[in-house]
């Protein structure tokens, strides 16, 4: 198999997601245990590769797009969407990248500038922040080709004639009517 842009950009796009929530209890645990060097650097580099994985995601996103334009199925509404959303992650990746970089060459070179917990206490925000961004950036890539997790979806669309459910999978009224 030939890997392309789609295939790229789909394999990297959940870095962010998983990394940053990754971070999040380490920065927590960071912050109860007084700033434990290793846990805090664990999280340090943790957002660093989340932001990595933005940029990447950033970069295979258009010729992604141009795999997937025209094919059925698929919400050009959502694809927009996807895309705006996704700028605005971008540079609040970027943000949270430098200020990861930011607060550990600090606290390297100038310890004494701010008590720990306060920069452990603002990356944590930073990563919740960048997170939550890129989860609704993947929930709305998501929309593009799910038109299950689009508004307004319902079980009719879930049916074997749809393509979306395999007529296997398909339950009936009077299989549900027989559990009662």
């Amino acid at each position: 198999m030939v890997w392309n842009a789609a295939h790229i950009h789909l394999m990297i796009n959940h870095l962010p997601i998983f990394a940053l929530d990754l971070a999040i209890p380490l920065l927590l645990l960071a912050l109860w245990k007084r700033e434990e060097k290793a846990i805090f650097l664990g999280a340090v580099l943790l957002m660093l590769f989340g932001t990595l994985g933005g940029i990447g995601s950033v970069l295979s996103g258009d010729e992604a797009e141009e795999y997937v334009e025209g094919e059925q199925g698929v919400s050009m509404k959502s694809l927009s969407e996807h895309e705006e959303l996704a700028e605005v992650t971008s540079l609040t990746l970027n943000i949270v990248g430098i200020m990861a970089l930011f607060v550990y060459f600090l606290k390297k070179k100038r310890p004494e500038l701010l008590r720990p917990e306060y920069w452990i206490i603002i990356l944590l925000i930073g990563a919740l922040v960048g997170s939550t961004m890129a989860g609704l950036t993947a929930l709305e890539g998501g929309k593009i080709r799910h038109p299950e997790i689009r508004p307004g979806a319902s079980e009719s669309i879930l049916t074997p004639e749809s393509g979306l459910l395999k007529s296997s999978d398909a339950e009936t009224s009077e299989d549900r009517d027989d559990d009662d």
